[in-house]
């Protein structure tokens, strides 16, 4: 069994536990500590230019210290590289294991990963691991491995993904505050959006056409880029906390917030991070969650929505703004980015697109009730969005997390 939202796998954790021959050469962990040899090469010859003395490295799943007692590092909070040798076939969720990984590397940093590989033939993966290492030659522990948990090289997708979705928004930071450019769509989104945000958070009229409307409310904002939406919550009294994985953008969002008199009493927290990560310590915190054009970036949206979730109070709401999954919508964006210039060319990928109903799903199964959806549209020439009777082309959704 698992943990609730990390990738510990408590049933692995008693299997490992029971071992106590680690520091035996000769004995049942020979292989691992033969595999020292062939991580310590690895590590030096691509990292050529530094020795590895002066290197700060995190060994994830280090057992009783095999690999990080040898490169003798004590570990700040970034690093230059992350190794995860023989650990990815015992975790519980191996993209948030990777994706956290990642996250605790410097730019540049390196991440190593040795593992079981699970084979097209798996019978083979089957026979040399679990039949020939575990029950004749008794160099693993019976029971150790699950054929089920391995994987192929193939996983590194999982960071792949990711990484190109970073890169392309990477490239929008000298564009993200020109309110005319390319991300006029997500400025003249704020019109339609924030008072969105405000009425499904506030019930009383009076209140809701205050000054402060959103005073004391804590709010996350899960993809902030460079923080043209926190901006417009935390204008209107909104605690906020934007988070985004790209360190660029997350950099121009607290320069702007110095240097934007509005948010002078009430700036946004920018924190560069995931929300897989930073939904390990903010679980059950805040009074909503926004996911604004940012489901379609995302490798794994079940997974995404989840740990947003997590991070809600009970009665805490999730608001969700993209592109419906449509061929109108598909023609939308290929005019948007190449005829109107209102979009990054390329930034959308209609294959990662989501209906509402698909996002409904998901909210639903992770204890949530969808309170409204509703259609939006862009109009080009006066830069104007609209709320609309249909969804075929864009759409906001507002759920509440059940008690």
């Amino acid at each position: 069994m698992s943990n609730k939202g990390t990738t510990v796998d408590d049933g692995e954790i008693a299997k490992l536990s029971e071992i106590i021959d680690w520091w035996d050469p000769t004995g049942g962990k020979k292989i691992l500590h033969g595999l020292n040899k062939f991580s310590f090469s690895l590590a030096q010859k691509e990292n050529a230019s530094k020795p590895l003395a002066n290197l700060k490295i995190l060994d994830v799943g280090c057992g009783p210290g095999l690999l990080s007692e040898e490169y003798a590092s004590k570990y700040p909070n970034k690093y230059d590289i992350v190794i995860a040798s023989e650990v990815v076939e015992h975790v519980a969720n191996v993209e948030l294991f990777l994706n956290s990984c990642v996250d605790t590397l410097k730019p540049g940093g390196k991440i190593f990963i040795t593992t079981a590989n699970r084979t097209r033939l798996s019978f083979i993966s089957h026979f040399i691991v679990i039949f020939l290492f575990e029950e004749v030659l008794r160099i693993f522990k019976k029971g150790l491995h699950d054929i089920k948990k391995f994987v192929t090289p193939d996983v590194t997708a999982m960071l792949n993904k990711n990484e190109e979705e970073i890169n392309k928004h990477k490239m929008l930071k000298d564009v993200v505050w020109d309110p005319h450019g390319r991300c006029v769509t997500l400025h003249s989104l704020n019109h339609r959006r924030v008072p969105y945000i405000i009425n499904g958070l506030i019930s009383k009229p009076e209140i809701r056409k205050s000054p402060h409307p959103l005073a004391d409310k804590k709010i996350l904002e899960v993809g902030c880029g460079g923080g043209i939406l926190s901006e417009g919550l935390a204008k209107v009294g909104a605690v906020v906390t934007g988070i985004d994985p790209c360190q660029e953008l997350v950099d121009l969002a607290k320069e702007h917030s110095n240097i934007y008199p509005k948010v002078a009493e009430n700036k946004p927290t920018y924190l560069c991070t995931t929300i897989e990560v930073h939904a390990q310590k903010y679980r059950d915190y805040y009074d909503a969650v926004i996911a604004s054009e940012v489901i379609m970036h995302v490798a794994n949206k079940d997974l995404f929505l989840k740990q947003c979730i997590e991070t809600l109070k009970p009665g805490g709401k999730i608001f969700i703004t993209a592109p419906n999954k449509t061929i109108t919508s598909k023609i939308e964006i290929f005019m948007l980015e190449n005829v109107f210039k209102g979009a990054a060319k390329g930034i959308h990928d209609y294959e990662k697109f989501m209906t509402p109903h698909e996002i409904s799903r998901i909210l639903e199964k992770n204890n949530c009730t969808v309170n409204n959806t509703h259609g939006l549209v862009f109009y080009p020439y006066v830069e104007i969005w609209q709320w609309v009777f249909f969804q075929s082309l864009w759409f906001a959704l507002e759920a509440t997390k059940n008690d």
